[in-house]
């Protein structure tokens, strides 16, 4: 890659020095005794898996606490300005996927003036009227996150921001607390459930659960902000077009489990911003038009492929139902089975990070069935509050919570529309909307 490969390790080691001072330092400020927190669940990762899931135990009762590692909520999502809510439908006019889900995309609504597409905007129109357009919404990140906070402080979930987890103590095949600290304070935080919504399996790693590494074939994205001469702003996605068209495979072809390659992969992401933006340039100039410069980039990771569960428990119910945003047509039930971890009773993971076959990861990874992964767990979580664990849950009494909060589980959601006729519809471009 001509990305300054012998510069970059230059600088990575006296970083790593630089690293490793500052924990020897802040080992000693943090030395003294811990703060002890109990919980009856507790989320890690603020994303919107770790939302809903947050969102969903607290509503059912259990005391909830989620631990963030940023300062605000979303994830890839808001940070990384991937701000699409993928389809909530099948293509064919009939939604599949209710809930948080769709709390969730509608959210926006109440601080901005983010509308779902078409006839979805108030969901009424004829079959022919909502095909026309899918069910997603295009947000703006700021409203979302501070929707997303109203609503977990609503729900009486306590959120810990800036907090990092240290490390994961077990005790005869489940977590007993998760050791994490902000700034200089550390904290134990125990519960009889924890949710891993990390988005790379994190937290299931340290407990000792099989995960599959971070693939190949992360590309820079670059979705960012422009502002003209009238201070107007507005989103640009051309940089990972711009890179694709522009860099060779093997210069966009970052690993998601290689430290090098992730930090790479930004630089990348922050080259390609600023390439896209001085071809705009210099078409607007041919133009006639004035010239648009950057205004706010990603300021969270926006590589996809990383590392997630190899495999799950027995598949047992399915806990929620997504679509597939790439093309109309095909819908995937969620099974529970997909959110445990085997080696941990007391763990589900939820989000992209969930054990799934490689070839449904990219359907799996967007916004509708994170949010409902995460909701499934999340009310698991309340029927686990006071102890025993996830091998023994009762299904049928987490199918009977999902469905008293607004999730739809019918079979007939499951089939196929019957105008649907395989993969005779052409998929849609990411990127697009």
């Amino acid at each position: 890659m001509d990305f300054g490969r012998r510069d970059f390790f230059a600088g990575a080691a006296a970083l790593g020095a630089t690293v490793a001072f500052g924990a020897r330092k802040s080992k000693v400020r943090r030395g003294g005794p811990s703060l002890g927190l109990e919980y009856d669940h507790v989320v890690i990762g603020g994303g919107f898996a770790g939302v809903a899931a947050s969102l969903a135990s607290a509503r059912a009762g259990a005391k909830t606490c989620l631990v963030e590692r940023t300062s605000v909520l979303g994830g890839l999502s808001t940070q990384g300005h991937v701000i699409v809510f993928m389809p909530l439908c099948d293509g064919f006019g009939r939604q599949v996927t209710y809930g948080i889900p769709e709390e969730l995309l509608r959210l926006p609504m109440k601080y901005s003036a983010a509308r779902p597409n078409g006839f979805w905007k108030n969901k009424k129109g004829t079959k022919a009227e909502l095909s026309s357009k899918r069910y997603e919404l295009v947000f703006d990140p700021g409203p979302m996150m501070l929707g997303m906070e109203r609503l977990l402080l609503e729900a009486g979930v306590e959120v810990f921001y800036d907090c990092d987890v240290d490390g994961v103590d077990m005790e005869d095949g489940r977590i007993a607390e998760v050791r994490a600290h902000c700034g200089c304070d550390a904290v134990r935080l125990k519960a009889n459930a924890f949710t891993d919504a990390t988005g790379a399996a994190v937290v299931a790693e340290r407990c000792g659960a099989v995960v599959n590494a971070g693939i190949k074939g992360n590309i820079p994205g670059g979705w960012y902000y422009v502002v003209n001469e009238k201070r107007q702003v507005s989103m640009r996605t051309g940089a990972g077009r711009f890179f694709k068209k522009n860099f060779p495979l093997e210069a966009r072809n970052y690993r998601g489990d290689s430290l090098i390659d992730r930090s790479l992969h930004m630089q990348a992401v922050h080259k390609a911003i600023l390439q896209d933006n001085a071809e705009e340039n210099r078409r607007l100039k041919a133009e006639g038009k004035s010239p648009v410069h950057i205004f706010s980039i990603p300021t969270y990771s926006t590589m996809l492929k990383l590392q997630k569960l190899a495999c799950g428990g027995p598949e047992d119910a399915i806990v929620g139902i997504f679509s597939d945003w790439r093309k109309s047509g095909p819908v995937y039930p969620l099974k529970f089975g997909q959110l445990t971890v085997p080696s941990v009773s007391n763990l589900l993971v939820a989000g992209r990070c969930i054990a799934c076959a490689e070839e449904m990861w990219d359907v799996v990874r967007c916004l509708p069935a994170c949010c409902a992964s995460g909701q499934a767990a999340g009310t698991a979580a309340a029927l686990l509050a006071k102890g025993g664990s996830y091998a023994g849950l009762d299904s049928a009494a987490l199918r009977s919570s999902l469905l008293a909060s607004g999730v739809k589980l019918d079979d007939e959601l499951l089939v196929p529309d019957p105008a649907w006729k395989g993969g005779d519809v052409k998929e849609r471009e990411e990127g697009v909307f």
